[in-house]
Order: C-alpha cells, then structure tokens, then sequence
C-alpha cells in the first residue's frame, strides 16, 4: 500500500510512503507502571523492541512520547503521519483509561514501525534504543533493501563501510557488542549485501564496500554454531559419482571448501579438484560469496570434479613412452 507524502499547500510531493503489511520492526507496550504520590502521579509504559534479530526493552512516558511526535513534525513527510492519542487531564489516576491509552499508543508505534519513511528517518528508531551509527544504518539498509530504494540502500552500504573502516572516531557511541552483532548479521542485511556483490561491477566502488561490509561481519560468525550450512556435493570422477555432506563456514574460501571436500572424501593431495556452483567453475583464489554461494542459504548443491593434475598426467604420458621406446610396445 502506498500513499503520498507532501509538505505544506503548495509544496511538491515529498516522497512516497509505503506501508508495510510485515515490518521487521516489532513493538509491544506490555504494561505500564504508576509511580507512588498523590499530586505527582507519572506513569511509565514498558515496550518490548524485537529487529533483526536484537530485542530490548525500554521505559517512555506519555511526555517523551509526545516529544517523539514533536521530532517527526519536523520532517517533511509529517501529513502522513498517524496522530497521537489525545492527552487527558489527570488520566494518570485512571486505571481503566491509561489501559485504552496503553492499547492505543502500541498502535501509534506500530503504524509508525510500517511507515517507510519513519523507517528511513532514523528518529523512531533513535528514541526507541537511544542508538545511533551503526544500528540505524543497518536498520536503514534493510529498509532500503526491502522497499527496492537504490540511492538510500547505496548510502547505508557506504556509511557501514566508513563506520568499519575509518576508525572509532566516527563510530559514535555504538561499540559493537555481541548481540548488535547479531542484529547487524540478520539475513536481512546479509542478503541485501550479498545481491549488490553479486549485481555490481567487481571492483566499482559499491561493490567494494559491499565485499568489505559483508566481510568484516561474517568475521564475528565464525564463533556461532547457526553460521554453518551444510552443502551437498556431487562428487564426480572417472569411476562414476556420489555425494556427501559437507559442513560450510560461510566465510571460507573456494579453496577452502575444496579442502573440506578432500578431508571429507578421502581425496589424494595429488588429484585435482574443481568445484562448480550453477554451471560454473569456481576459482580456487575467489570467496565463496563471489561465487554466489550466499551465506544465508541453508542447502547448497555443488558439484566436485576429480581428475588428475596436468603434471600427474605428464609424467605418466613419459613413463609409457619411455616403456615404449625400450621394450616396443
């Protein structure tokens, strides 16, 4: 569903707003809390977070709500926002109306948590987990991915790229701990990265980054169990074929996985193994994200062909010959 979003009278279209019908943005208000007093009554709403895999909760009053409103009036696609529940005159001290209000403002944030332009702004997600830099960005990339927004999904490609590679000045306040990690390493924003590796030109500066994003986050899988697929391999030679299971690092490389192959199925060091992935020949110097081999796929189907190396081959041509030669056959 889509509508528009435009400023004032007069003023041109400001963007498009898609609403999602599945956001990856959960929100919940399980409850709220009063504080004691009698004149001085404040009440606090508990919201569970749930993104890409990192769940939080946090602690707002209604004022830090109406401020979050405030912050997005500012921005130009604020007609098409929902409106806030209306504020009340001592509701604080009413049990009944502060459970309607409790119902109504997990509506308003999940309306804002399908809006794309919210999604792309940045300010929701600022004052639901009080983080900028890195989170954002990657928030702003999955958005971007899954609403097929090129400039804004090449911007986030290119400021996760700055954030990892220009050193902790311009990394903000967001340390990378392990469980942004794991919001970081969705299959959202891996996926998203991967199909720029594979879309772009190789060695266009998109691509670079991508390739470097993509790579300096799979580096903190290799630790966790669920990075690990499993691939099944056709494993061809002269005397027929037969397939086996091999376990997959998504950080390996082409000839790292070649190695698996061998260990798996007893190969000799002095056979040659080529492996190819959707009719092609992967290279042995070459990643296995650069092959196409996505590291969110579960299965992967490869085929290994074994044969024996050029110098194998040659010294056995020269064997028979000199056998030829001296005995005449």
């Amino acid at each position: 569903m889509t509508v528009s979003a435009e400023g004032g009278a007069g003023e041109a279209p400001k963007g498009t707003v898609i609403v999602l019908t599945d956001s990856f943005l959960s929100i919940k208000i399980i409850g709220f809390e009063c504080s004691e007093g009698i004149f001085n009554r404040h009440v606090a709403y508990s919201i569970v977070v749930s993104c890409l895999g990192l769940s939080a909760t946090v602690s707002k009053t209604y004022t830090q709500f109406q401020g979050l409103r405030q912050e997005l009036e500012r921005t130009a696609f604020r007609r098409s926002l929902p409106e806030l529940p209306a504020h009340r005159t001592f509701a604080n001290f009413d049990t009944v109306f502060l459970e309607q209000r409790r119902q109504q403002l997990e509506t308003y944030l999940r309306m804002l948590a399908t809006h794309s332009l919210v999604l792309l702004e940045g300010t929701l997600w600022l004052w639901l987990t009080g983080r900028s830099g890195l989170s954002q960005q990657i928030v702003r990339l999955a958005a971007a991915s899954l609403l097929g927004l090129i400039s804004e999904k090449y911007e986030s490609i290119f400021a996760l790229d700055a954030h990892y590679f220009s050193g902790s000045a311009n990394a903000g306040s967001d340390s990378v701990t392990e469980p942004e990690m794991d919001f970081c390493l969705h299959a959202a924003v891996r996926d998203a990265l991967c199909r720029e590796i594979q879309e772009q030109d190789a060695g266009s500066d998109l691509h670079s980054a991508a390739r470097r994003v993509l790579g300096r986050l799979l580096q903190h899988s290799r630790s966790k169990e669920s990075w690990f697929s499993c691939v099944r391999v056709s494993v061809t030679n002269l005397a027929g074929s037969f397939h086996l299971d091999v376990e997959l690092d998504a950080c390996d490389s082409v000839a790292a996985l070649q190695g698996r192959i061998r260990r798996a199925a007893d190969i000799s060091h002095r056979l040659l193994v080529r492996v190819a992935y959707n009719g092609a020949v992967m290279r042995e110097d070459g990643s296995l994200y650069d092959a196409g081999v996505l590291p969110s796929q579960e299965l992967l189907h490869v085929t290994a062909v074994i044969s024996e190396a050029p110098d194998e081959v040659e010294a056995q041509a020269a064997t028979i010959d000199v056998f030829r030669r001296n005995y005449g056959h």
